[in-house]
């Protein structure tokens, strides 16, 4: 082989690295963005505090927790509803809920006011 050949398969060869290597990190890179999971959950209010709501799940809802606590602090710039005890509210939160008693939701995303008063339980 003579020293065109040799350095033009070197060429050759760099350029597939750097076609390889940026692939690679735009593939990483879009392995970065953790998409927001939404989960909801029905309750009725139990008790109503400065930062956080008591809450009793629905019978329809399937949670091992009977009280859950939940931030008034919505991640959304959407205004938490006046709540009063009674009333039956639907959370859209992260899906994470922290085993404690009476359990915990941190990052909520919404918190809407489905109806006043006694919640139906049929």
């Amino acid at each position: 082989m003579n020293k065109e050949t040799k350095a033009h398969n070197l060429l050759r060869y760099f350029r597939s690295f750097i076609v390889i290597l940026v692939i690679f990190i735009l593939m990483l890179s879009g392995c970065d963005r953790k998409e927001q999971r939404r989960v909801s959950l029905k309750g009725q209010v139990l008790e109503v505090k400065e930062q956080y709501i008591l809450i009793e799940p629905l019978e329809e809802e399937s949670l091992s927790a009977d009280k859950i606590t939940v931030s008034t602090q919505v991640k959304d710039s959407q205004k938490v509803p006046d709540l009063k005890e009674g009333d039956c509210v639907k959370i859209l939160y992260d899906g994470i809920i922290l085993e404690s008693y009476p359990a915990k939701i941190n990052q909520v995303y919404e918190i809407q006011l489905l109806s006043e008063g006694e919640a139906d339980t049929e």
